[in-house]
């Protein structure tokens, strides 16, 4: 799509946000770093991550906000890989392909270029398969026939959305008819991520709570999750890190207060939505809930603030990490890692931050455990140890009746 591949290293970029030009700067590739000065164009159109609580920007911002669209170093085989074809980094994969990205409409313009958002979005435009199967498959002979291919023709790894995709859980992009979707494999040992999202999906869906619908593929020995695109060509998702990085924490605010205090500064009330984000995690034993995957939808036009954007990505989930011999109890965030989301215990959250669940009816609860077990039992990683199903359905079941 993109038809420009000179080997970069330190180049000046225009942010793009569609068609409107925020921000200027210089990117050393290699370094990571933004050096010499930024010079914004259109305020209005920086993204929400890349602003302090005053709206400016700077190199600091710039750069972390660069570096959490790119493809994390954690995710398993994906820099060696890149470097198999020719691509040092993740970074440099960027800064090749632009950027564009299914999650919003921002993109890095190289000086001189004459693209427009029509030629480079993904919401619009097709796109090469190859790079994600390449990044996520698993038969050798497959993933060698893929490597020659992009080593060969860049282009094939600068037109993807896979490029800008973050998350440690391999995935990619997919089109199947006119639906943007998304597909994750497992790594866990049990294989449970791709059916954890579906028990999640149905939790949800019994509940009343707006999420994205998961499905769950095999091709009889592994599992995908599958799910469609949230956003559009005209809809970006905000991170949760990104709204409480333009608002400042008061000193005896919690965090849950002070995300909700953010959303609420732009229109947004989000009390109830936080609160069944939190009920449905707790039932699930969820302890993946990060400040990168829940947050907000806008319009990237307009800059309206439209919504809560509905409950995604509950994988790693239902004790899918843990051996029998370690137990189906609660997990606790070491002091050094970040909370998941408000606190290091994670099952302490509900008690403090739960506080009206009318909305909740112990009805549309019953059966789920059973359901956990038979869709478990599923899997052929999870059914060969004998009783791991039914205890962690039996969990389930205890942990929804100390809900209500």
């Amino acid at each position: 799509m993109y038809g420009e591949k000179p080997i970069l290293t330190t180049a000046r970029f225009t942010l793009m946000c569609r068609d409107h030009e925020a921000a200027t700067f210089v990117w050393n590739v290699p370094e990571r770093r933004v050096t010499g000065r930024i010079d914004t164009i259109e305020a209005a159109y920086l993204p929400w991550g890349a602003q302090d609580h005053e709206g400016n920007t700077n190199r600091r911002l710039m750069a972390l906000w660069i570096a959490d669209r790119s493809i994390p170093s954690v995710r398993p085989n994906a820099i060696r890989r890149l470097r198999a074809v020719g691509i040092e980094d993740a970074d440099m994969l960027l800064a090749l392909s632009g950027g564009s990205s299914l999650s919003d409409q921002y993109w890095l313009r190289r000086e001189g270029s004459s693209l427009t958002w029509d030629d480079v979005s993904f919401y619009t435009n097709d796109f090469d398969p190859r790079l994600g199967q390449y990044l996520t498959g698993q038969d050798s002979q497959s993933t060698a026939r893929l490597a020659d291919a992009i080593a060969r023709d860049l282009d094939i790894a600068m037109s993807s959305p896979d490029s800008s995709l973050g998350g440690n859980l391999p995935k990619r992009w997919e089109i199947r008819g006119n639906q943007r979707v998304l597909v994750k494999r497992s790594l866990s040992a049990y294989g449970q991520e791709p059916m954890n999202e579906v028990l999640a999906s149905s939790l949800c869906e019994r509940l009343g709570v707006a999420h994205v619908p998961y499905d769950a593929e095999t091709d009889g020995v592994t599992w995908e999750s599958t799910c469609p695109c949230m956003t559009d060509d005209n809809t970006e998702l905000v991170s949760a890190w990104h709204v409480v990085c333009g608002c400042n924490r008061r000193g005896d605010e919690s965090r849950a207060a002070w995300y909700k205090r953010a959303c609420a500064n732009h229109g947004l009330d989000v009390s109830r939505e936080v609160e069944q984000m939190l009920v449905v995690d707790y039932i699930i034993c969820n302890w993946d809930r990060h400040w990168s995957n829940f947050g907000v939808l806008v319009n990237s036009e307009t800059r309206e603030w439209l919504r809560p954007a509905p409950l995604f990505d509950m994988g790693e989930s239902l004790w899918c990490d843990r051996t029998p011999a370690q137990g189906l109890g609660g997990y606790v965030v070491p002091r050094e890692g970040a909370p998941r989301p408000f606190l290091h215990r994670l099952d302490d959250q509900l008690g403090r931050y739960c506080h009206d669940l009318s909305w909740l009816d112990p009805s549309a609860l019953e059966g789920f455990g059973e359901e956990v077990t038979e869709r478990l039992l599923q899997l052929k990683f999870v059914a060969v140890f004998e009783g791991r199903a039914e205890a962690i359905g039996e969990a389930v079941d205890k942990r929804i009746q100390r809900v209500l």
